[in-house]
């Protein structure tokens, strides 16, 4: 069974009937902390000629260029739902009078979350041990497969990058058994610290 779950993003697409973070807080409760990769997009169709932005924080930062694509890997330690329901609250685009037009819905491409609901490492959880890791071995992916755009705007996490990402599925395919790779290391790691 693949360590790394798909984000069920084609009925809350297709619908647009509740958001996403209600449907995985009903179907997925049991996750409760993992680590995740999530691909956005903002076309021209989408969003007008504005990037989407991250109201998390009091100084807005732009995290998906306008015509663009990024990658964001991270870690929750509370529920996936909860860290999705973030993300509804804080993507947007600004419109020409400066309200905010929220963007997640449409700007989330695929997301794949790898579940470590209940394990530690000497106490502490282990998405928050393994994050480091885990953002490394993405950004190491997208560096050595050429994907990371030469513009980048750096953030902790977020990595602007080339579009190949939603139309290449043998290249997402790759990047997805990577970071499956990845998953199982970091449950070999728990496994060893547990037994020490």
């Amino acid at each position: 069974m693949p360590l790394l779950r798909e984000l069920p993003l084609t009925q809350i697409k297709q619908s647009g009937a509740e958001k996403l973070s209600v449907q995985l807080k009903r179907e997925w409760p049991e996750v409760t902390a993992g680590l995740y990769v999530f691909f956005f997009i903002n076309t021209p169709a989408l969003n007008g000629d504005g990037d989407i932005r991250d109201n998390n924080k009091k100084r807005e930062k732009p995290v998906v260029l306008a015509g663009g694509a990024s990658v964001k890997p991270g870690k929750f330690e509370q529920s996936l739902w909860q860290r999705i329901h973030n993300y509804e609250k804080h993507l947007h685009v600004l419109e020409h009078d400066q309200s905010q037009r929220w963007r997640f819905r449409e700007s989330i491409e695929f997301g794949w979350v790898f579940d470590l609901s209940g394990k530690a490492v000497e106490g502490k959880p282990a998405a928050l041990v393994f994050e480091k890791f885990w953002v490394a071995a993405a950004n190491k992916f997208m560096k050595d497969k050429k994907l990371l755009v030469d513009f980048q705007r750096f953030r902790a996490e977020w990595r602007h990058v080339s579009l190949a990402l939603t139309t290449d599925e043998a290249l997402r395919n790759e990047f997805r058994e990577y970071m499956e790779a990845c998953a199982k290391t970091i449950l070999k790691f728990v496994a060893i610290a547990n037994r020490l």
